[in-house]
């Protein structure tokens, strides 16, 4: 499941696709959750080291990978600038062949 804004459930914002994935999970599924590292609502990247482009992450049984994208303050270029640096990095990442291909794409 790739979603550019997902959190981690201890984190203020949407949790859904959390909920979602951890249910498609219970129900014999292999969801992961893609994510950005840098959160909208704190504007700070709280899943990466410095040192880190990319982290993977099981979260009450829900796989995530947080990767590393821009920073940016407001509704801005820079945030345009970090939703294409997501966009991106998912399709250059070599971490994203491990996880087995998409039975569904919605």
């Amino acid at each position: 499941m790739f979603n550019h804004y997902a959190v981690a459930p201890d984190t203020s914002g949407g949790t859904r696709h959390f909920s979602l994935a951890k249910y498609l999970n219970q129900l014999g599924h292999h969801v992961t959750i893609v994510a950005s590292s840098f959160d909208h609502a704190t504007r700070k990247d709280l899943y990466l080291t410095p040192e880190s482009n990319h982290r993977f992450m099981t979260i009450d049984s829900v796989p995530f990978l947080w990767i590393r994208t821009s920073t940016y303050t407001g509704n801005t270029l820079a945030r345009l600038l970090n939703m294409l640096s997501f966009a991106h990095r998912i399709t250059k990442l070599p971490q994203l062949k491990n996880l087995p291909p998409p039975d569904l794409i919605w």
